[in-house]
């Protein structure tokens, strides 16, 4: 599905958007609602609830991405250097966000992780310092 020319505001609340297209806008997030999808969101985007993503088939934010406080990154891992889960253009801001992270590589197996920003525009979210627990 393609509507990258929709100029309004897309919130969710309770529930749960998929995206597989492309979607314009902005998209809001509200605490208790989740964002997921292989698709592309050309505005920007405020995550409240859960931002959810596998590696090699997440999101792509054309804007900027804010990850408000009690915001949840819940990401699964293929393996370590693997594909992209999530690709932003923009800024990113993180406002007290938990990222929870699963690995394929063992089953049940969660990763705790510190989430680095690279500083240059297009270098990326990093993580580091990973650990199971």
């Amino acid at each position: 599905m393609d509507s990258h020319g929709f100029a309004g505001t897309t919130t969710v609340s309770g529930s749960s958007l998929l995206v597989s297209g492309k979607l314009g806008g902005t998209v809001t997030v509200n605490s208790g609602a989740m964002l997921g999808g292989s698709g592309e969101i050309v505005g920007n985007t405020t995550v409240n609830g859960t931002l959810e993503g596998t590696s090699g088939n997440g999101l792509t934010f054309n804007g900027d991405l804010m990850l408000g406080s009690g915001s949840i990154i819940n990401a699964a891992f293929d393996r370590p250097g693997g594909a992209r889960i999530f690709d932003v253009t923009g800024n990113i801001a993180l406002n007290g966000t938990v990222m929870s992270a699963r690995s394929a590589l063992a089953a049940r197996a969660f990763i705790t992780c510190s989430i680095m920003l690279a500083p240059a525009r297009g270098a990326g979210l990093r993580l580091e310092r990973c650990r199971a627990g």
